[in-house]
């Protein structure tokens, strides 16, 4: 089965993580919404992520799914993001993401959030844990 990993970012947080998660899936295609729209029929599983900032999750993304989304309903879908607040991730799902999808992924979480305006450079914002356990979990529905 083929898995494609879709994300949106403007500070590479998102980037880092789905690379992170990339690696750990194996054998799956990464794409970055801004430099392109993957052809999700060509996948069975769609996992889709993005960076949150000012509570709103960026604009590519949410483009992505309203334009996909009858078609996201046939897959495998899980969906992160990003955000520096990780006790209100579930918040911002819910304003970004389509009811009848969120109910229709078998994941979603967040993976931290790098902060803004030359904040850590390093990956010690992110939940690495939390990566590792959503990456198990698209390889066993792969």
């Amino acid at each position: 089965m083929r898995t494609v990993v879709a994300y949106v970012t403007k500070g590479g947080g998102s980037k880092e993580c789905a690379e992170m998660l990339a690696a750990e899936i194996g054998d799956c295609v990464l794409c970055d919404l801004n430099e392109k729209t993957p052809n999700i029929d060509e996948y069975d599983t769609v996992v889709i992520g993005s960076g949150i900032r000012m509570g709103g999750a960026y604009k590519p993304f949410k483009k992505f799914l309203s334009e996909n989304a009858d078609a996201l309903l046939k897959k495998n879908i899980a969906i992160f993001v990003c955000n520096v607040e990780t006790e209100k991730y579930m918040k911002f799902v819910e304003k970004a993401v389509p009811e009848n999808i969120r109910k229709a992924a078998f994941r979603i979480s967040t993976f931290g959030g790098k902060p803004p305006f030359g904040g850590k450079k390093d990956t010690v914002w992110m939940l690495r844990d939390e990566v590792s356990e959503f990456a198990k979990a698209v390889r066993e529905k792969a």
